[in-house]
C-alpha cells in the first residue's frame, strides 16, 4: 500500500446549493456521507430546485452558510447576520425575503411538512481534491492556492510532494481512506459554481476559464464507496490492493 496524503478538511453540506460545515469525522456509507444535502432549496411556486450554477437569481444562494445543530436542527446563516433553524416557522419567509422571490425548503425523499424534490443531478458519495490541485490551479493565476470551499469537495487531502492535477491519475483506483474505502469513478466536470463568489471569496471568472483550457473542464474526482466507515481528520487516503 501507498500513502497519497492525509485528510485534512471533511466537508457536510446540510442544505444543497448553499455552503457547508467542516466537521472532525464523518460516517459514511455507500449512499455518501450522512445527512449531507439532506435539504433543498425550491421556487416555492414552480416547485423547481436551486440551481445557482445555471440561475443568476439563484447565485445569492452561495452566501448562505448551513450548519447542523447539536438536537440535529439545521441553523441557515444568512449575509446581513441573521440565523434561521429550519424548525422555525418563518424560515421559507426569511428565504423570500432574501431571494427576492416565494422560495421553501424541501427535501429529496419524502418526510413530514417538507414537500419533495428531485436533486438536479445525481451527486456522487465522495468527492476528492487535494491541496496540490488547488495549489496548481491558483499558480497558473499567478495567485495563491484556491480556497477549497468554490468547489464543494467531500475531502481534501494534504498531498505536499505532489504537484499538478494530481488527481487526474487515480480514475478506477480503490482507496481506503480510514475505516471506508472508495473506487474513484470519474473526474469531476466544474460549472459556474467555482468562480462564483461566496463568503470571503470574491468572483473570478480566471478560475473556470483555466480549468476548461488546462484540464478539459475537470478538477477533482468523484469516488463510489465500496465499505462503510468512519473518517476522521489526520486518515491516511492509501492505494488499496
Amino acid at each position: 500500500m501507498t500513502s497519497l496524503g492525509t485528510v485534512v478538511e471533511i466537508w457536510r453540506y446540510p442544505i444543497s446549493s448553499v455552503g457547508g460545515e467542516r466537521l472532525a469525522e464523518a460516517y459514511l456509507t455507500p449512499t455518501g456521507l450522512k445527512d449531507d444535502r439532506h435539504y433543498a432549496l425550491v421556487d416555492a411556486v414552480t416547485g423547481r430546485p436551486a440551481a445557482p450554477e445555471r440561475e443568476v437569481r439563484w447565485r445569492p444562494a452561495l452566501r448562505i452558510v448551513s450548519t447542523t445543530l447539536p438536537a440535529g436542527d439545521v441553523a441557515l446563516h444568512f449575509p446581513n447576520g441573521l440565523v434561521a433553524s429550519l424548525s422555525d416557522s418563518q424560515v421559507n419567509r426569511h428565504l423570500s425575503d432574501y431571494f427576492g422571490f416565494p422560495v421553501a425548503i424541501a427535501v429529496h425523499e419524502a418526510e413530514g411538512q417538507y414537500p419533495v424534490t428531485k436533486p438536479r443531478y445525481l451527486h456522487a458519495p465522495v468527492h476528492l481534491v487535494t491541496r496540490a490541485s488547488l495549489a496548481h490551479l491558483g499558480a497558473l493565476r499567478s495567485g495563491a492556492p484556491l480556497d477549497s470551499r468554490r468547489f464543494r469537495p467531500t475531502f481534501v487531502i494534504e498531498n505536499a510532494n505532489a504537484g499538478g492535477f494530481v488527481e487526474d491519475d487515480w480514475a478506477g483506483a480503490r482507496f481506503r481512506l480510514g475505516d471506508i474505502v472508495v473506487t474513484v469513478r470519474e473526474q469531476t466536470k466544474r460549472c459556474g459554481v467555482t468562480f462564483a463568489a461566496q463568503p470571503g471569496l470574491a468572483e473570478d471568472p480566471d478560475i473556470l476559464r483555466n480549468i476548461v483550457r488546462f484540464n478539459k473542464r475537470n478538477f477533482g474526482v468523484y469516488a463510489n464507496v465500496d465499505c462503510a466507515g468512519i473518517v476522521r481528520l489526520g486518515d491516511e487516503l492509501v492505494t488499496e490492493g
